[in-house]
Order: structure tokens, then C-alpha cells, then sequence
């Protein structure tokens, strides 16, 4: 697995234990094109935190389709 690369807009990079200082350090979304506060590395490019979100939240949704259950994979909903 490659190690995990996190860009933070106007500061820098971190790898692991490496902390890299660059005010200028590029903090685009690779797939909404997006500017964001910080993007984290996926194998060629980088994503931001919504889009990571939305991908986690399909993954739910498709276990849930998938295993045919009555149950919601997120608990209870009330009103």
C-alpha cells in the first residue's frame, strides 16, 4: 500500500512522518475540480473530504441493497 498523503490549502503536505512546509502547496479536488481546505492522496491524484464522504455513504448504501435486509445500515430514523 503507498503511503498516504494529506495536502493542506496554504500550508503544507504530510506523509507519514514527513511534515513538508509549502504555502503554496496545489489543494485541487482531482475528481469535483474543486479548491479545498485539504485533499488526501488516491493512487494518481487527490480528493477532497466531500468527495470521500459521498463515496463512504455509496459504499453504505450499496451493502445495505445488496444484503436484501429490512434494516437500515445507520440505525433507527424517528421524527
Amino acid at each position: 500500500m503507498s503511503a498516504i498523503i494529506v495536502r493542506v490549502k496554504g500550508q503544507g503536505s504530510v506523509s507519514g512522518e514527513t511534515v513538508t512546509k509549502d504555502d503554496a502547496v496545489d489543494t485541487t479536488c482531482s475528481e469535483c475540480g474543486v479548491t479545498a481546505d485539504a485533499v488526501v492522496s488516491i493512487g494518481q491524484g487527490f480528493i477532497c473530504a466531500s468527495c470521500v464522504r459521498e463515496r463512504l455513504d455509496a459504499m453504505s448504501v450499496a451493502r445495505y441493497q445488496l444484503r436484501g435486509s429490512s434494516k437500515l445500515p445507520w440505525g433507527k430514523l424517528t421524527s
